[in-house]
């Protein structure tokens, strides 16, 4: 059985669309054939108990922030994993646009691990998204990313130091290494 990693590098490679966000779809879909947790994570590889212990230091982190309160409107990817918690809302989108989200809806929106797949698809893309992360929270409101790219940690800091800003983010950290199952980079950004 081919490893969750070569799934999702084979099918980017061998995708006939031209659009990269439908690519890095499809490839997920592959992914998910293999491996639910893979799916999720490929950073996990495949392995419930890494995708586990991963997911309980993100969530840790935001407890610790105060980030995850009963009151508090939050946007999280991995549905699945969400599904039992109420003040959650998981929507499928197309990668560029938020579309019928309200503006200053949301408290909170997390992004793990999938920013360095919008990088791949286009760095206007991920710029993108940041301005609809901006028009979507309230003032005040975080917006987690952690890993904006593969590229490093210096070329990652530089540029979300300069979106943040021209954006309207104050940067809380800024591609910090907190965790000790896997290499996500913290970007903690809170909106003026």
């Amino acid at each position: 059985m081919k490893s969750v990693t070569q799934a999702y590098s084979s099918s980017i490679s061998s995708s006939g669309e031209s659009d990269a966000i439908v690519k890095i779809a499809a490839a997920y879909d592959e992914v998910s054939k293999l491996s639910e947790h893979g799916s999720v994570a490929l950073y996990s590889l495949g392995r419930s108990d890494l995708l586990d212990k991963s997911t309980d230091e993100v969530v840790e982190y935001m407890r610790d922030e105060g980030l995850l309160k009963r009151n508090k409107s939050v946007r999280k990817i991995a549905a699945y994993r969400c599904r039992n918690i109420a003040n959650v809302d998981v929507i499928a989108g197309d990668g560029k646009t938020y579309g019928t989200l309200p503006r200053n809806r949301f408290d909170l929106i997390v992004a793990v691990d999938s920013f360095p797949y919008i990088m791949e698809a286009g760095t206007e893309i991920a710029i993108a998204n940041i301005k609809e992360v901006r028009r979507v929270l309230r003032p005040g409101g975080r917006f987690l990313m952690f890993n904006f790219s593969y590229r490093g940690n210096d070329l990652d800091r530089h540029d979300v130091t300069k979106i943040a800003s021209k954006f309207g983010f104050d940067v809380l950290r800024c591609g910090e290494c907190l965790f000790h199952y896997w290499n996500g980079a913290i970007f903690d950004l809170k909106k003026h």
